[in-house]
């Protein structure tokens, strides 16, 4: 009867959550969780320029998001030079399937990981032998060909368990097929993601000038062709370091534009195959697509340190958008917290995050990783070119100090959802927390309102705060007396406001 009558009540509409637990015959204990609508303050200069319609929604200051991104004519036509005996639509095919492997990678298990999963892998071994086919019994101690056909036999089964659950990592070393297999499987896509990376540091530092460019695994050059492609004219030194000859003799020809008795354009182009140790410093250190070739967490962090020490400006890392790339960004992200505190140094996170603190999506584990969406158009080579996306994560570490409002405007970490009178942003704000809205006009003002709606995946939002608030009513005036009255109830110290 309680349960038909409680079922009736008229339960207030932000009432989100509901958990009753009832001990029947004596008492019952009902909580609940409320969702409360978000202030936004747009940033203040913009909002003005929105309302005076002399800055459209489309264009707010927060927008990152390019055109659908197109490898210059250029490289297009180079890279039917440089194919050697190889079709093109063979190194088109296998260098796709090149890419998936790539994008399927993970970083190696250290050796004390890797020594706990052996362990742990014997002892589900011995817990079952009838399972795993090892005799029922152990053999006699005494005899040690029993013992030694015993042991042969377990190490085998673990052995079988180890390459079906244990990700097996191997270095890839680029001959000159491989190398063309990266141009033709990878080159768009990851010229994309770049082109992105920078132009957002080009619309937001908008008097900075690179004057020197150092490409850590640079591979087949799209980090030049990106970097030279905004800041040609004063850029007058790149650096490239690839651990492969054959990565650097292709990079190199593709900038002769696959002529070898041809001048590169550029200026100052060095090619090495091992960092540098001159403690000459760079505007823009990169590394894109290159952790995973490092064999162990050690040689990650030494060369991450490595390349901290080389930067004036920028330091940027770029990994596929997957789970493992999302994690090894983290690992270097709270290294790099760690070591610009532990030497007193200035610098903050550019982009993505508008914090420092720990990533919210990292300590959440919800099995999702921080990545962002650029789409290509695929090579024209073997028909019409295609659109496709690429999921990358990234981490753009700038040095020195942030006194600009916009580094701090929350970045929008999910596609946007669009709906008929309403519009779902998922930011990472400047707290460090991973933030829902759901913007309308009648609760948040047309310019807000319309900010949202043009905003997409991986743009900021230009908010200068953000906050929760309870618009009063009846409902909210009778929640705040009995919060006077009794004491806050779950920790909500949500303010009551007037309406």
């Amino acid at each position: 009867m309680f349960l038909r009558n409680f079922q009736k009540l008229n339960l207030p509409s932000n009432l989100r959550y509901f958990k009753l637990q009832l001990n029947v015959g004596r008492s019952f204990t009902v909580s609940s969780t409320y969702s409360y609508p978000i202030k936004v303050q747009l940033d203040r200069e913009l909002e003005q320029k929105l309302e005076s319609e002399e800055v459209k929604p489309r264009k707010h200051y927060g927008v990152n998001s390019i055109p659908i991104s197109t490898l210059p004519d250029r490289i297009l036509d180079t890279m039917e030079k440089v194919t050697g005996d190889q079709s093109i639509g063979n190194l088109i095919n296998k260098g796709s399937t090149f890419s998936k492997y790539l994008v399927s990678r993970k970083a190696p298990m250290e050796d004390q990981n890797l020594r706990e999963k052996i362990r742990e892998l014997t002892e589900i071994v011995e817990s079952d032998p009838v399972k795993y086919k090892l005799p029922a019994t152990l053999p006699d101690p005494t005899n040690e060909q029993a013992v030694k056909f015993y042991n042969e036999m377990k190490r085998n089964r673990v052995q079988t368990l180890m390459h079906q659950r244990v990700y097996a990592w191997q270095a890839i070393e680029y001959d000159e097929y491989k190398s063309l297999l990266y141009l033709f499987g990878r080159a768009p896509q990851e010229y994309a993601s770049l082109m992105r990376i920078f132009k957002e540091i080009e619309r937001r530092d908008e008097y900075f000038t690179p004057r020197t460019f150092f490409d850590f695994g640079s591979g087949v050059g799209t980090g030049v062709w990106a970097a030279s492609e905004l800041w040609k004219s004063s850029i007058y030194e790149y650096y490239l370091v690839d651990a492969s000859k054959y990565m650097n003799d292709l990079s190199d020809l593709i900038l002769r534009d696959g002529d070898n008795n041809k001048n590169i354009s550029l200026k100052h182009v060095y090619q090495r195959q091992f960092l540098p140790s001159r403690d000459q410093k760079y505007d823009i250190v990169l590394s894109a697509y290159s952790m995973f070739e490092q064999q162990n967490l050690s040689e990650r962090l030494k060369t991450v340190n490595n390349l901290w020490n080389k930067t004036e400006n920028y330091l940027i890392f770029v990994e596929n958008g997957t789970n493992s790339g999302f994690q090894l960004l983290n690992e270097i992200r709270e290294f790099l917290m760690d070591l610009k505190d532990q030497n007193n140094e200035k610098a903050f996170i550019f982009s993505p995050c508008p914090h420092t603190s720990e990533c919210p999506r990292f300590k959440l584990n919800d099995g999702t990783p921080c990545n962002f969406e650029v789409r290509y158009n695929s090579l024209p080579f073997s028909g019409p070119s295609q659109i496709h996306s690429h999921l990358y994560s990234y981490l753009v570490i700038k040095k020195g100090e942030s006194n600009v409002t916009a580094d701090k405007w929350p970045r929008i970490v999910r596609p946007t959802l669009v709906k008929s009178k309403h519009t779902i942003c998922r930011m990472c704000t400047k707290e460090g927390n991973l933030q829902e809205i759901i913007f309308t006009q009648k609760q948040h003002g047309k310019p807000a309102y319309r900010c949202a709606r043009h905003s997409s995946w991986g743009d900021q939002y230009p908010a200068e705060s953000m906050e929760s608030y309870v618009k009063e009513t009846k409902t909210t005036r009778i929640r705040a007396q009995n919060k006077l009255k009794y004491g806050a109830i779950n920790g909500d110290d949500t303010q009551v406001v007037g309406g």
